[in-house]
This record gives structure tokens, sequence and C-alpha cells, in this order.
């Protein structure tokens, strides 16, 4: 079984050009995995990063 690989919050951020603010809202909004250690650290699954965005409830569809 392959373990999934994860990235720090400052490397996610660093790998899609991204803020930690914006890292912060994608996991609030449940647009990227992430798991707390024991420690408490935050590590995003790096392959929550490049899939398709999932509209959120709070985003509309237009047609």
């Amino acid at each position: 079984m392959d373990e999934r690989q994860t990235l720090s919050i400052m490397k996610a951020c660093e790998v899609v050009g991204v803020s930690r603010r914006t890292i912060y809202n994608w996991m609030a909004g449940g647009k990227v995995e992430y798991v707390r250690t024991a420690g408490g650290s935050v590590r995003i699954f790096a392959d929550s990063l490049w899939r398709a965005p999932q509209p959120t409830q709070n985003e509309q569809i237009q047609h």
C-alpha cells in the first residue's frame, strides 16, 4: 500500500503559489485534504492540491 505524500502548509503555499490564508481557506472549505499530526502540526495531502476543484455550497455554478 502506498502512503500519500504530505506537505507542510508553507511548502503547499510554495508549490501552488498561494498565500497561507488561501490554504487555510481551502482547508475550511473542504477543497484540500489534510491531517493534524500527534504534535499538532497540519500536513496537506499533496494529491488534493492538484485534483479538480469542487464547488462548495457557497459557490454558485453559472450556466
